[in-house]
């Protein structure tokens, strides 16, 4: 794994890339992008067929970018949404994040295919400025790397999720947090949590939001659907015994929680599986 000396944006245009994070291996699918700080160290996995730009961002160009509003000739350009990413680039200037690890995920939502076509639009203009640069391409850089991170930061296209890297101590209770959590298929509480790791509840969730980008019972549910999903796809299991067997005592929730996650119903996933 290694470091860069600067922020570093990468955006897979195509397939799906694995990135080791911290010794977290972490799927990016088409669309997606990832924003690493400087103190990251990270390796990308060439086992799966994808196409990936990778954007260095030197502190000199995002202090431009960021902290130089005045050259700004609208009102508009100073956005509400892009104050709020400058706040996590800022963060990781300064002297005292000298060991702040810190990234942040963009998931494109689902109802905004247009935004795909843009954000390639955008990489596709940015690439042709490096490969071919012309007089006024510096600002013409600079205005598409605006359009981009503004896009990231509006929450209506992208769910961003930032995520700061702990200690060893925080990363060795989370590794037990999901193990336990894992066990038992997701089906545990807080406060069974709690007591079986002898932390606080709200220190266990911090603990997972931290690592995950998800609370608790978020990143619980996650995990249930996946075993979910697993016997409904490998197993005779009625959809009804699926739901008793992971510890549902109320099976429309076991139904609504499924829909939340699939956006299809249990019959419905088994059926696009070709099974009755």
């Amino acid at each position: 794994m290694h470091q860069h000396a600067y922020f570093e944006l990468i955006y897979v245009i195509d397939g799906s890339m694995y990135q080791n994070i911290e010794n977290k291996r972490h799927l990016y699918s088409k669309g997606s992008l990832c924003l690493l700080n400087r103190n990251i160290h990270h390796a990308e996995e060439f086992t799966t067929d994808f196409r990936a730009a990778f954007v260095s961002l030197p502190v000199a160009l995002v202090d431009e970018l960021f902290n130089h509003t005045e050259q700004f000739y609208f009102s508009e350009e100073n956005t509400a949404s892009l104050r709020t990413l400058s706040a996590f680039f800022n963060h990781n200037i300064n002297d005292s994040s000298i060991s702040v690890r810190e990234y942040i995920d963009f998931i494109p939502k689902e109802e905004t295919l247009d935004e795909l076509e843009n954000m390639y639009t955008r990489f596709t203009q940015l690439t042709q400025i490096f490969v071919n640069p012309t007089p006024g391409g510096s600002f013409l850089l600079k205005g598409l790397l605006l359009q981009i991170l503004s896009a990231l930061s509006d929450k209506n296209l992208y769910d961003n999720i930032p995520i700061n890297i702990g200690t060893e101590n925080e990363a060795r209770l989370f590794d037990k947090i999901s193990e336990l959590i894992v066990a038992e298929n997701g089906r545990i509480t807080r406060s069974e949590l709690s007591a079986r790791l002898q932390y606080n509840g709200s220190y266990l969730n911090h603990i997972v939001k931290k690592y995950s980008g998800l609370n608790l019972f978020g990143y619980s549910s996650v995990i249930c659907m996946k075993e979910a999903k697993r016997l409904l796809r490998e197993t005779e299991l009625s959809i009804a015994e699926v739901a008793e067997k992971l510890n549902f005592t109320n099976r429309t929730h076991f139904y609504k929680l499924f829909e939340k996650h699939c956006s299809m119903t249990p019959k419905q996933y088994r059926r696009s599986l070709g099974k009755v």
